[in-house]
């Protein structure tokens, strides 16, 4: 049990060596397809289709969730 928040929060930056990233559409779609079970045609499909979105400065400004 941590003492303060900036406690629990340096352990727990320390526990994974300050490897932090952002999270981006490409990973969002393999969860989504993992999730429903698709194939690998499908997902291939759906990478080639967010690919192209990303394409669009409309699509940017969505959360990379959102993206996928």
């Amino acid at each position: 049990v941590c003492s303060s928040d900036l406690v629990c929060e340096r352990d727990l930056l320390a526990a994974v060596q300050w490897n932090l990233t952002a999270p981006f559409s490409l990973l969002f779609l393999r969860r989504f397809s993992k999730a429903c079970g698709c194939d690998a045609l499908l997902h291939t499909m759906g990478k080639y289709l967010l690919e192209h979105a990303l394409l669009s400065a409309a699509v940017l400004r969505y959360a990379p969730s959102l993206q996928a």
